[in-house]
């Protein structure tokens, strides 16, 4: 049977790939030597639920989860509690849970959102958590692996400490991202020469963030695309993904030659022109309503995050990391892209006049409210379709015509015991040009963004291998929930009939032991029967 590696490009695109295709040959090769084609993504087109969904062939209704932030039981939705996306979180097996319990060897790194760590057949360190100045807590299985991996590499870390929010400090931003990359490609080198597997994945994480800082300056259509600035970072991005083909390459160079690959991303990138408030939006509609006490604590969080941004634009990075080490984890949480996104959507909820609200937007996804009111089955419909009408007939903030490229209604994108948990409606604004933000903009629906790069629907699919047909063919009609499906049926695993995905069939060589094998498929067992009743028990709030 064919080993698997799967390798991920947070945020990649078959067009970038492409452009560069000449400067990038491992992944050229792989394209004109295998399959290729755009996998469409998740709503909303987010790390998370992005890789969740990618690792286990579910949308997120069946997942519970989201996004980064989430209503995850009857009772959180009620009463305005978030919770961030984590594998406790997660109903149902990954990809790595399923191959492992058939008794073959897997290695799982650096998948984001891929925490806290867990029993596996084989090894795994966890990807990152949004934290700006790093995190301290386990991230290895078995728990010895976290300190021969950091004694090997100088201390492991799964995020740079940077932040993107920061304008003008691409110099520190590149030395951090290369700085921290290199960390992790040497312990996924040494794990892949040194552990036995069946089964194993990467994910580079940081091209995401390569992309969200240093888009504007390869743009020369970007609001913020400067010609000088230009000169010196223009071929910045590029530059990353040149040593990221050539990591790739030293890696096929590792694996055997009975060894199948698939390159892919958890959604895909493009310019980043602004920021949108679907907050402020709902408030000047009538249909939002804050508290007036809202103000004193809004100031508070500003200056919380004022001193964040003080300390990390002043001080060196190393600096910053040496004084994080020595203080205490709780005031260490609050300096984190987590944090900050936490705070923002807990001081909106805490502070919504809810006799007065009928709708509120977290992470871009908007909830009806249904406190203190009589908004029942039929007035919800008809306040869904007058909301999807008004967000259709939003006007562009720069140029003629409608705002929203997309809106979709839960059920358009929602399936499963879940799906009640998640947005009743959201919308992409000009392809996600726009990003939307879960804080109310001071009396602004649009606004500047200090990234410059976002995220689009469709990301990057490559395979190669001795399964795979070797024509240089490009493939349409691919989603996120494919990739499970496909990859158990190129282990030689029953695909579990509860996944959303098909096994991608025509990407096989019919010559090929995978191609010629049919797809099989297994059923739910009496123990995940149990287990799942459980969780949706708890989701409901009554164990």
């Amino acid at each position: 049977m064919s080993k698997l590696l799967i390798i991920g490009l947070d945020g990649s695109s078959l067009e970038l790939i492409s452009r560069w295709r000449e400067e990038l040959p491992c992944l050229s090769s792989l394209i004109g030597r295998g399959i290729s084609g755009r996998l469409r993504s998740t709503v909303p087109h987010d790390t998370s639920p992005g890789w969740n969904a990618l690792f286990t062939g579910k949308n997120p209704g069946k997942l519970n989860i989201f996004g980064f932030l989430n209503f995850c039981t009857d009772e959180d939705k009620a009463n305005g509690t978030l919770r961030w996306a984590n594998m406790t979180l997660q109903h149902g097996p990954s990809l790595w849970d399923l191959v492992g319990s058939a008794g073959l060897q897997v290695g799982v790194v650096n998948v984001p959102t891929n925490f806290p760590p867990r029993p596996v057949n084989g090894f795994m360190l966890c990807g990152g958590q949004l934290s700006v100045v790093g995190t301290r807590h386990g991230i290895a299985y078995p728990s010895s692996l976290q300190e021969e991996i950091s004694t090997l590499v100088g201390g492991y870390e799964t995020m740079p400490v940077v932040d993107f929010d920061i304008p003008d400090r691409e110099d520190e931003v590149l030395a951090e991202m290369y700085r921290v990359q290199a960390k992790q490609i040497k312990a996924m080198e040494h794990l892949l020469a040194s552990r036995p597997w069946d089964f194993a994945t990467y994910v580079f994480s940081l091209t995401d963030g390569m992309h969200h800082y240093f888009w504007h300056h390869m743009d020369p259509e970007h609001p913020r695309h400067d010609p000088v600035k230009a000169k010196r970072y223009g071929g910045a991005i590029r530059d990353f993904y040149k040593e990221v083909d050539a990591t790739i390459g030293r890696w096929l160079e590792l694996v055997s030659t009975d060894t199948n690959i698939l390159v892919v991303s958890d959604h895909g990138c493009g310019p980043l022109h602004g920021y949108f408030y679907p907050n402020e939006w709902l408030r000047q509609q009538g249909l939002l309503s804050l508290r007036a006490d809202r103000s004193a604590a809004r100031l508070a969080m500003k200056l919380v995050f004022l001193l964040e941004k003080l300390a990390l634009s002043r001080l060196p990075t190393r600096l910053v990391e040496a004084i994080a080490r020595r203080l205490p984890k709780a005031l260490v949480q609050k300096f984190t892209l987590r944090q900050r996104w936490e705070d923002e959507a807990n001081s909106l909820l805490a502070h919504i006049d809810w006799a007065k609200t009928r709708a509120f937007a977290i992470e871009g996804g908007i909830h009806l409210s249904h406190r203190g009111d009589d908004l029942d089955g039929g007035a919800s419909e008809v306040l869904l379709n007058e909301l999807a009408e008004l967000l259709r007939q939003l006007p562009h903030p720069v140029r003629e015509g409608p705002a929203a490229s997309h809106v979709f209604r839960r059920d358009e994108i929602y399936w499963g015991p879940y799906s009640h948990h998640g947005a009743d409606l959201y919308c992409f604004i000009d392809d996600s040009a726009y990003d939307p933000r879960t804080t109310v903009g001071g009396g602004k629906v649009w606004d500047s963004a200090p990234l410059s790069g976002g995220h689009r629907w469709h990301g990057l699919f490559i395979a190669c291998g001795p399964d795979i047909k070797s024509t240089g063919d490009s493939v349409e009609g691919l989603q996120i929930y494919d990739i499970a499906p496909t990859a158990l049926h190129l282990l030689g695993l029953p695909v579990p009939k509860e996944m959303d995905g098909r096994v991608l069939t025509e990407i096989l060589a019919t010559e090929s032991a995978a191609g010629q094998r049919p797809v099989a498929y297994s059923e739910p067992t009496l123990v995940d029967t149990t287990r799942q009743g459980i969780r949706r028990l708890r989701a409901r709030g009554i164990v």
